[in-house]
């Protein structure tokens, strides 16, 4: 797996506010690469660079934007209505 960071754990469990910066972060500390969750979620790469990226723009229509976050979050081993009501509150 990857080498833990209790610094960085901290960090993850004391933020309430999760944008797709952080995210990557997340996922990269936890050594997980995109294609990996491609697998796993069938959610579309462009999907996950552009939820990592904020690009509001190319994202899909809120109701699939948020089951996409939620399973993103939850590969992550994150809190995911946490991570995605913090998420969604910032498209609003």
């Amino acid at each position: 797996g990857f080498e833990r960071n209790d610094e960085f754990e901290k960090e993850i469990a004391a933020r309430t506010n999760f944008d797709g910066p952080f995210l990557s972060k997340v996922r990269q500390y936890k050594k997980i690469s995109l294609e990996q969750i491609v697998k796993e979620t069938r959610i579309s790469r462009t999907y996950l660079m552009a939820i990592e990226a904020d690009d509001f723009a190319s994202l899909p229509a809120p109701v699939f934007l948020r089951g996409f976050v939620i399973q993103f979050a939850r590969y992550l081993g994150l809190n995911e209505n946490l991570v995605a009501s913090s998420y969604m509150a910032r498209i609003k």
